[in-house]
């Protein structure tokens, strides 16, 4: 399948925002050396969240085509970082917080599962009833 122009356009406009959301909020929720990285938590469970609502929207509604790579694919998977997360908790555990960064990546995980899961299952209720 050809990659079309547009969509690559429509990623990287939405990285692009997604990035600089991310960054904003890294730089106004800052972390000391040691402490749980609430920014970076912070914009991976409201990605998780919101890729429910915008799969679940895309699943029920039918969503036009450039909503999965403006949205999903551009500003969430901009806002949304693993790199960062794997950074903190290998500074966390090389810190001597090896069980803070042990409760980081659970709670991490099971965070955003069910954050994608609970935006899913809104928005399956919201356009279902519509």
């Amino acid at each position: 399948m050809a990659v079309r122009t547009r969509d690559l356009a429509l990623v990287a406009v939405g990285g692009v925002l997604g990035s600089l959301t991310r960054y904003a909020v890294g730089t106004a929720v800052p972390h000391p050396a040691g402490a749980w990285p609430w920014a970076t938590f912070a914009v991976n469970l409201a990605a998780s969240v919101l890729v429910g609502l915008v799969a679940g929207f895309a699943y029920w509604r039918h969503a036009a085509h450039w909503v999965r790579p403006l949205v999903m694919t551009g500003f969430l998977g901009g806002l949304s970082t693993f790199s960062a997360f794997a950074v903190d908790t290998v500074t966390l555990a090389e810190g001597g917080r090896a069980a803070l960064a042990t409760a980081y990546v659970v709670v991490t995980f099971i965070a955003c599962v069910v954050a994608v899961g609970a935006g899913t299952a809104v928005a399956q209720r919201i356009w279902q009833q519509r």
